[in-house]
């Protein structure tokens, strides 16, 4: 015979837990309520069902028949609806999202930004996947990809997120040095250059020799130099008041907008490059990467600097 109305889940919850301990302190304990609010719940399921389901003694609760056939229905009812619930959380799709850049970008740009983002969207998880080397989409599973592109190739169709350009910059300590600090390019005759290493090639914007030339010194002899294999390693050098850096802007935005660095010359930034948005096309793309593709686009022409 089926029942018109069914006893709330809270009073067979309760039920299942005084009937696994025989005992209405512990269930209490277990539901954080008091004991006499168990009695009063299985009270009430008893006159709902019209049949005792406990024997109350000197010794303690035992079930009644009733009650063990209820503590067997409900017990393998609780299990299947855990079981169900589980099943169904694992087989949501992931909210992972997979970003692949450069570590340059990532360390610089990226990462100081991402509270942003993780503020609008708290339910999406990010994993960034830095590389200096160019990265296999999909044998990395990347939804997002920002790559860096030399001047004037970004690939036709593909969303320019800022153009890059560089300038010479150091710590605040640095440029205010001993003597008359640096007034003119010509003053880095007498401090230390900062290098990159792999910034050799069709990537000659990168380096010292390209920068010197543009500014009239291609013969300046500089005093010392100090070479890194990346370039957030470079940049930390900087920080530190190790040398003189070409800053990648607008990479280092935000240290110089903090006063972190300072750009003490006021030539004009060479142009060094771009860097562009990629998503996968539908219907391979995450649900949220085009999402976080617009997100990036938006940050970067709002010239936010984080």
């Amino acid at each position: 015979m089926r029942l018109q109305v069914l006893p709330s889940v809270d009073l067979l919850r309760t039920f299942e837990a005084a009937a696994r301990s025989l005992s209405f302190t512990k269930a209490a304990q277990e539901l954080f309520v008091t004991p006499s609010a168990v009695s009063r719940q299985i009270r009430m399921l008893e006159e709902n069902l019209g049949v005792p389901l406990y024997l109350r003694g000197a010794r303690g609760l035992r079930l009644t028949d009733a009650g063990l056939r209820l503590q067997q229905a409900v017990s393998g009812a609780w299990h299947q609806l855990e079981a169900a619930l589980l099943t169904l959380k694992q087989t949501q799709p992931s909210r992972v999202l997979s970003i692949g850049t450069t570590v340059s970008f990532a360390a610089l740009w990226l990462v100081p930004r991402l509270p942003a983002f993780r503020l609008r969207h708290p339910d999406i998880d990010i994993r960034v996947n830095a590389s200096s080397e160019v990265q296999d989409t999909r044998r990395e599973r990347l939804d997002v990809v920002i790559r860096y592109a030399r001047p004037g190739l970004v690939p036709q169709r593909e969303r320019v997120l800022f153009h890059e350009s560089v300038v010479a910059v150091c710590s605040p300590g640095l440029c205010q040095g001993l003597g008359r600090g640096l007034v003119a390019p010509a003053d880095l005759a007498q401090q230390v250059l900062l290098h990159l290493d792999d910034a050799c090639g069709d990537l000659s914007w990168y380096r010292w020799g390209h920068w010197l030339e543009s500014v009239g010194l291609a013969n300046l002899v500089t005093a010392r130099a100090l070479r890194f294999s990346h370039y957030d390693q470079l940049i930390q050098a900087a920080l530190d008041g190790q040398g003189v850096a070409l800053g990648r802007l607008p990479l280092i935005d935000r240290l110089l907008s903090q006063g972190r660095l300072v750009a003490p010359f006021s030539e004009t930034p060479l142009d060094s490059g771009a860097y562009y948005v990629m998503t996968h096309p539908a219907p391979m793309a995450h649900p949220d990467a085009e999402l976080f593709a617009s997100w990036l686009l938006e940050s970067a022409a709002s010239g936010d600097a984080a």
